[in-house]
């Protein structure tokens, strides 16, 4: 799952993805602004066939967080 992560968010946020390491989040990738971020969880949606309610979305600010945000949506 981690590796699908990674590639979506390297995909999306057009970064190399060796750039898209644990500690991955707006602060570590410049290109992740709130655009993206919205085009972002579209993406990791399609990808792992989830739907995340709006407070689920302004949490998904990390790849730790978006990891534990699928692994619960997919339980």
């Amino acid at each position: 799952m981690n590796d699908r992560i990674r590639k979506v968010i390297s995909d999306v946020l057009g970064v190399p993805l060796a750039a898209v390491g644990d500690d991955a989040s707006p602060k570590t990738i410049e290109s992740w602004d709130s655009l993206r971020q919205m085009s972002l969880i579209v993406a990791l949606e399609a990808e792992f066939d989830v739907l995340f309610d709006d407070a689920v979305v302004t949490s998904l600010q990390s790849f730790g967080a978006i990891e534990s945000a699928i692994a619960k949506a997919a339980a």
